[in-house]
């Protein structure tokens, strides 16, 4: 076949997509030319090109049908590029600020397939990752009106505790002198039998319910960064070594299940290695003055994301 614009725009547009070596087999020409003439189609915007690339070479599309983009990312993307591409694909909207760091830097990367879209409310900056095909002013809209609802519900709860001035009245006529001295031995002695019954757990999650949890500062720092990433603590299990925490991100009605550990004692690269690649596998490690080891050693596993505490 000879290749003429027309032959050459017919072939993309059949074919959806195509790369400068199919096109050089097609028409038995050269590489070169190829790109040539498929640069030519995409300077008078009659086909589009990818910033995603095979090789050194670009895909050039027909830009009536970039439905098919989804595809070359299902071909092409892996690591934390697919994980980011999935997520699009399947809840079309993504909180940046639920990203873990290394999707963040993956979501700056797929231009074909997110699209930024930056949100005021409240005095409140929101970024939000948004699937290609996805119409901005209509996404716009929901993502406000979802932030408006969610204020509304902070109200209303907050509304709740006012009208109850009752319970101070109750607690007047209680005697002070026998109650001053039960409360600080009751807590000197829960402080020593959690320490006991740590020490004489020998399954790792089998851990009384009586147990208080420790408003200490490494706790109050895990459940910031829960609250600054828009994670819900669903349930709290202590170890001797460590403590695990499931959680769940709701996006677009979909739940998300994710879980995270700290190591109470400060873990070796062994110790990281051994948990991940038991049953539990945590998305997030909580990690007091972490080493450099421990960042590489994360580096090398999908899905994780130490924190340094």
């Amino acid at each position: 076949m000879i290749l003429t614009k027309d032959n050459l725009l017919r072939f993309v547009v059949d074919k959806k997509f195509v790369t400068p070596t199919e096109v050089a087999e097609k028409f038995e020409t050269s590489t070169m030319i190829a790109s040539a003439a498929l640069s030519e189609l995409s300077k008078a915007k009659l086909v589009g090109i990818t910033n995603l690339k095979l090789g050194a070479s670009p895909y050039y599309y027909d830009i009536k049908q970039p439905e098919c983009l989804s595809s070359i990312g299902d071909k092409h993307l892996k690591s934390h590029e697919q994980n980011v591409f999935l997520k699009l694909k399947n809840q079309q909207i993504v909180n940046d600020g639920a990203l873990p760091i290394p999707e963040k830097l993956a979501a700056e990367r797929l231009k074909d397939f997110s699209v930024p879209l930056e949100i005021e409310h409240n005095g409140k900056k929101f970024k939000f990752w948004i699937w290609y095909l996805r119409d901005l002013s209509e996404t716009r809209l929901q993502i406000l009106s979802a932030l408006s609802g969610d204020d509304e519900s902070k109200s209303e709860v907050k509304e709740k505790p006012k009208p109850k001035p009752t319970p101070k009245k109750e607690v007047e006529p209680v005697k002070v002198p026998v109650e001053v001295s039960s409360p600080k031995v009751e807590s000197v002695v829960k402080k020593e039998t959690v320490v006991e019954k740590r020490e004489k757990i020998t399954n790792p999650f089998e851990v009384p319910e009586d147990e208080p949890e420790q408003e200490d500062k490494v706790e109050s720092f895990i459940k910031s960064y829960f609250k600054k990433n828009y994670l819900k603590i669903d349930g709290k299990k202590t170890a001797e070594k460590f403590v695990k925490y499931n959680l769940s991100l709701k996006i677009n009605e979909l739940i998300i299940k994710v879980d995270a550990v700290y190591f109470s004692k400060k873990p070796q690269d062994s110790d990281i290695l051994k948990f991940y690649m038991s049953g539990n596998k945590p998305k997030i490690v909580f990690i007091e003055n972490a080493a450099k080891k421990h960042f590489k050693l994360s580096e090398s596993l999908d899905n994780l994301e130490i924190v340094n505490i």
